[in-house]
């Protein structure tokens, strides 16, 4: 509307002006001087690859086409270092009016629930009412919405069926059916199971549950696990590492999975296109399923999160037109069709809808979201702690020493508590 009343102010000066010299007053000659309201002035940050640089900035032209009262400048970059350069715009107040945030930022950043704008104060801007009422509530801390999740995340087992068929073998479904297959497979040089560090510590914390029935992280961030109880966690991983079930995290990357040195990859579902385009490329057929279990598991061990979530800084100057930036961001069907999964299957119910039209029901990423959040009322939301960069380090690399026979068990369970608490405190 605003830019439409730009409009007919400058035909009534046009009016006006034409009217006064037609007249022939000509001694008279009145000048009106009209003043044009310029745009306001957004920020927005994000990382990734440049993928999503390039949709990004189309979708913020589009924005700026719907939207001729705002412009938006974007600040993006690779994820390397970007966790960095936030804590230091956080601490010097210099965010992006509008940002893209990691789920454990909120609990990093704003403890208090403090740090970023309450978007509850922009519930009819934002159109909260496109979301789940329980979703909201992983952005919430103390009554005030901090954040707003863009999608869920959690692990999933993407398996070389080739492989698998290869040896006669069904997918494996539970720990005994890994430790079976790779009886078979180990004497070619075939490790049954691959993940990055971080992804092998969330293997072992879920079997470390599944059969004891004791969280290892509790709902504040409390490092549940006594040394004893460390030392049969590390025997596990062990026995892994021994039996040739799991790819020592070392020698682990994404191309070992393409290669046909793992038969099955753990790793996020919003990671599976990146771990299963190029075997389907090479015409190999995927499976996909949840991580290992149990029978009969005392607890599920298994974990949940928003993949990403948008967030307004709370020194923002325009707030309203900042409210209406993420509501584009998540629940405008053209930006839907823009991004598509790249940022995984959407949490709001409009952008849902305008992939629901498109082929997302054959993306590796939504079999894959539909195969592991099937039973999502039984997945625990992940501690933000569990995340932290820092922890997993010290906790993977101690466990490597003991591994690596540099460190007893004993002692070695000894400096993961004090390390993983420590960590903690901090």
């Amino acid at each position: 509307m605003r830019r439409f009343g730009k409009m007919i102010s400058l035909l009534l000066a046009a009016a006006l002006t034409f009217g006064m010299t037609g007249c022939g007053n000509s001694n008279q000659e009145e000048t009106l001087v009209i003043e044009k309201e310029d745009p306001t002035e957004l920020t927005f940050s994000w990382w990734g690859n440049d993928e999503r640089h390039f949709y990004t900035l189309d979708a913020l032209k589009l924005f700026e086409e719907k939207n001729a009262d705002i412009n938006v400048k974007g600040r993006y970059s690779v994820w390397n270092g970007f966790e960095k350069r936030m804590n230091t715009y956080m601490k010097s107040h210099t965010e992006a009016d509008v940002m893209q945030i990691n789920f454990s930022w909120i609990d990093l950043f704003s403890p208090e629930g403090d740090a970023f704008y309450d978007l509850y104060e922009l519930t009819d801007v934002i159109h909260l009412d496109t979301f789940e009422e329980g979703d909201l509530k992983y952005g919430e801390v103390d009554g005030k919405l901090n954040a707003v999740p863009v999608s869920f995340n959690t692990y999933a087992a993407y398996h070389n069926k080739d492989i698998y068929e290869k040896y006669g073998l069904e997918i494996p479904v539970t720990w005994e059916d890994y430790f079976h297959a790779a009886e078979a497979m180990r004497g070619d040089g075939i490790y049954v199971l691959g993940g990055v560090r971080k992804h092998v510590m969330f293997l072992l914390i879920s079997h470390y549950e599944q059969t004891t029935g004791k969280q290892v992280f509790s709902d504040d961030g409390e490092f549940m696990l006594d040394e004893q109880e460390i030392q049969e966690l590390l025997l596990f991983y062990e026995k892994l590492l021994d039996e040739k079930v799991l790819m020592p995290s070392s020698m682990f990357e994404r191309n070992v999975f393409t290669r046909g040195e793992v038969a099955t990859s753990v790793a996020w579902i919003t990671d599976a296109g990146n771990y299963c385009n190029p075997l389907k490329e090479q015409g190999t057929e995927i499976g996909i399923s949840g991580i290992p279990s149990v029978e009969e598991a005392l607890l599920p061990g298994k974990y949940l999160k928003p993949a990403s979530m948008y967030a307004i800084s709370k020194n923002t100057e325009h707030p309203k037109e900042a409210g209406r930036l993420l509501r584009f961001l998540v629940a405008d069907s053209d930006m839907a069709e823009l991004q598509g999964l790249e940022k995984g299957v959407p949490a709001n119910k409009n952008a849902m809808r305008a992939l629901k039209n498109s082929k997302m029901k054959d993306d590796l990423q939504y079999l894959a979201y539909q195969e592991t959040m099937e039973n999502r009322e039984d997945m625990r939301l992940i501690v933000p702690c569990m995340e932290q960069e820092d922890m997993i380090d010290v906790f993977m690399v101690t466990a490597e020493a003991y591994l690596n026979d540099k460190q007893s068990l004993e002692d070695c369970a000894a400096e993961i508590k004090a390390a993983v608490d420590d960590c903690i405190k901090k």
